[in-house]
């Protein structure tokens, strides 16, 4: 794992933070190839939990900055990084697993809520909006990757 870490580190890339861990299948944008078995990936599914995370220390700032104060538990603020303007990309396959003999804590986690037609569509329209904000974001970070190396 502290190679994998490194090689993140050795590749300064303009993120806050790097997910190490998540707890639904992680789905969204390729940035950036670490090494032949890993890869960074901007979800643009929130891929839940807060098991791991490699933050740099302008993301620190950036986060105090952005979410000082999170209105939301602090999984689902850091899963809509894209929202708050932050780059948390995860890396693919995750190197921290939540330990499943331990019961959460969070009342009705898993349970499904019935949702009205008007909270479908707000759901629809932010997948919507989540899948394109993540897509600009991916693009401005490999241009910006691209500019290191060529440098």
């Amino acid at each position: 794992m502290t190679r994998i870490i490194q090689e993140i580190i050795k590749k300064n890339l303009p993120f806050d933070a790097v997910r190490l861990s998540a707890l639904c299948p992680i789905k969204g944008k390729d940035i950036a190839k670490i090494t032949d078995n890993y890869t960074l990936i901007l979800p643009n599914k929130n891929p839940s939990g807060t098991q791991g995370y490699l933050v740099s220390l302008k993301g620190v700032e950036r986060m105090l900055e952005k979410i000082s104060i999170p209105k939301l538990p602090i999984d689902t603020t850091l899963d809509y990084y894209w929202k708050n303007g932050l780059c948390i990309p995860i890396i693919s396959p995750t190197l921290v697993a939540e330990n499943s003999s331990i019961c959460s804590s969070i009342d009705q986690r898993f349970k499904i809520k019935k949702r009205n037609f008007i909270q479908h569509i707000n759901r629809v329209i932010e997948a919507k909006r989540r899948k394109i904000t993540v897509f600009l974001m991916s693009e401005i970070i490999r241009i910006r990757y691209k500019n290191l190396i060529n440098k």
